[in-house]
């Protein structure tokens, strides 16, 4: 599992970003990448892959509708997003 910190990084964007693309897709991410309050994210590698497909798509006045859309297709499960998540995944 990944930690904001890591999602961050990985994405180059700010927390904030995250945090509303968790309140934004959250029907499309697990119970670890929104928790309860008080307790701290964290993201399996489905929730990576979906987050990866929303940075991908993401622009100024993204089409949330079409994002969406795309996840309930499951196109985030295609190569280039399992193949980024694995290339900046440490081994040890």
């Amino acid at each position: 599992m990944r930690t904001i910190s890591e999602i961050e990084e990985l994405f180059g964007v700010e927390p904030e970003l995250i945090n509303s693309w968790v309140s934004e897709f959250s029907d499309h991410l697990s119970e670890w990448a929104k928790p309860e309050a008080g307790r701290t994210p964290l993201f399996t590698e489905a929730d990576t892959l979906a987050l990866a497909l929303v940075h991908h798509y993401w622009e100024d006045d993204p089409d949330l509708e079409n994002i969406h859309a795309l996840l309930n297709t499951g196109e985030q499960t295609e190569r280039r997003f399992v193949e980024l998540i694995h290339l900046n995944t440490p081994i040890f």
